[in-house]
């Protein structure tokens, strides 16, 4: 039986809010590249570890492609004529997509489920699964369906975070809820992280890390990443209780700001990397 945690991470209404259209998406997105403290790009990380463990792909498969990263940094690193076919559930993101692969002749986009790919076995150079495997209601079935399709000799990759991420972040939730006198969120294990995503793969792969987090030097943008998220669970949907959580929110980080100059938050990403046997 699926957890809360799992519900409200795969369900398709916390789906369509977060990723029917890219607006919240484009604000973790400003907010890592803004205030982010990760000592690398992971999109491009993940190009240049794969480069190190063998040749330039040819055909490259990107699952919940979202809003290109991953397209753009194999652009910038990898030969032009790579063929990238990128897929995504949200007809939104797919859209914008288009949009941006347009006149690249060897990009394709397309709405898919990455549980049921609609690909040959046996496709792709890499296939790659970068922060969306959480979010997949049967997590086992994609990377099998991702495994599928990849070339013997191939490497499957999926960036995704550690199993401790954003603690400042939960602690502020944590003590808002108490001193608003609401009940805790309940917290489950993480569907796939750099400690629980070992599970499903179906070898070992190797595991490259890096620390990442923020350091805000105003709560503005701090707060506009707590409200794009699923940090506070349903609590955005009663407008008076949400509104009321924020301003303590607000008053907590500047206050820290005030104290110490920045508000800090800290976390760790990563990249699994699997190679399909030959």
């Amino acid at each position: 039986m699926a957890d809360d945690r799992q519900d409200s991470i795969t369900g398709s209404d916390y789906l369509a809010r977060q990723y029917g259209t890219d607006d919240a998406l484009n604000i973790r997105i400003e907010t890592h590249r803004r205030y982010g403290v990760a000592h690398q790009d992971v999109f491009e990380a993940v190009c240049r570890e794969g480069l190190e463990r063998g040749p330039a792909p040819a055909h490259i498969l990107d699952l919940g492609a979202g809003t290109g990263n991953w397209y753009r940094a194999i652009r910038r690193l990898l030969p032009q004529e790579t063929r990238y076919i990128g897929i995504d559930q949200s007809s939104g993101m797919v859209s914008r997509l288009e949009e941006m692969t347009d006149a690249d002749p060897d990009a394709e986009v397309l709405v898919a489920d990455a549980q049921t790919l609609p690909f040959a076995d046996e496709s792709f150079d890499w296939v790659g699964a970068h922060y969306m495997l959480y979010h997949v209601p049967r997590i086992q079935d994609a990377v099998n369906e991702a495994w599928r399709v990849l070339k013997p000799g191939g490497l499957f990759m999926a960036a995704t975070n550690g199993d401790h991420q954003y603690q400042e972040f939960i602690e502020l939730r944590d003590r808002v809820l108490h001193d608003l006198g609401l009940p805790p969120v309940r917290v489950h294990a993480s569907r796939f992280d750099l400690e629980s995503g070992l599970e499903y793969f179906p070898v070992p792969p190797d595991i490259v890390r890096w620390p990442s987090g923020f350091v805000f030097d105003q709560s503005g943008p701090a707060l506009r990443y707590l409200q794009s998220g699923a940090l506070f669970g349903g609590l955005s949907r009663q407008p008076d209780i949400w509104q009321a959580a924020l301003d303590r929110c607000r008053e907590a980080i500047e206050s820290e700001i005030h104290r110490r100059g920045h508000f800090s938050v800290h976390s760790e990403t990563g990249i699994f990397i699997a190679a399909k046997p030959g």
